[in-house]
């Protein structure tokens, strides 16, 4: 994840192309690596509120726990930026 600009680029064009087929895998929990790469992407961006929306889909969803995880260390870290 070198260019988060791209990153939501990708995402977006994975969810436009795939829209049907990812229906049935968010319904089953497994949308979770789109939801945290398109938080992980805007933090990088400087885009706290965007991050933190993405991590609000992520919680609802049944990731695994490494990713959720990460997901609670990111929003650790926005908290931080914010604080300064």
């Amino acid at each position: 994840m070198s260019n988060p600009a791209r990153v939501l680029k990708t995402i977006d064009a994975i969810e436009t192309r795939y829209a049907a087929a990812l229906v049935g895998v968010r319904a089953s929990g497994g949308g979770f690596w789109i939801a945290y790469g398109r938080a992980k992407a805007h933090y990088r961006l400087g885009s706290n509120d965007r991050a933190l929306e993405s991590l609000d889909l992520l919680a609802r969803s049944e990731g695994p726990f490494p990713i959720r995880v990460k997901a609670a260390g990111l929003r650790v870290a926005i908290k931080l930026r914010r604080a300064r």
